[in-house]
């Protein structure tokens, strides 16, 4: 996993809801830096694909899934019972 996103993940699996909402500006504050600009312009930068994405594997490896709404700069992070 990118280093960068390790904060975001061990906010996460201190998270003890199910779904956890957090604004960019949040996910911001706990990485320590703006995400990139990619993170607000395409839909795939938050694609749960560790292979392709290897800020999926802070999320996925707290338990995780995202789905994110870039107009209004969230994200929903939504436990994975699998």
């Amino acid at each position: 996993m990118a280093k960068k996103y390790a904060a975001l993940e061990r906010f996460l699996r201190n998270c003890k809801q199910d779904i956890v909402t957090l604004s960019f500006a949040q996910i911001e504050i706990e990485i320590g830096c703006d995400l990139p600009k990619s993170a607000k312009r395409h839909p795939a930068w938050w694609g749960n694909n560790p292979m392709q994405h290897s800020q999926a594997q802070a999320w996925l490896n707290a338990g995780y899934r995202v789905r994110a709404d870039q107009k209004a700069g969230i994200a929903y992070f939504k436990r994975d019972h699998i």
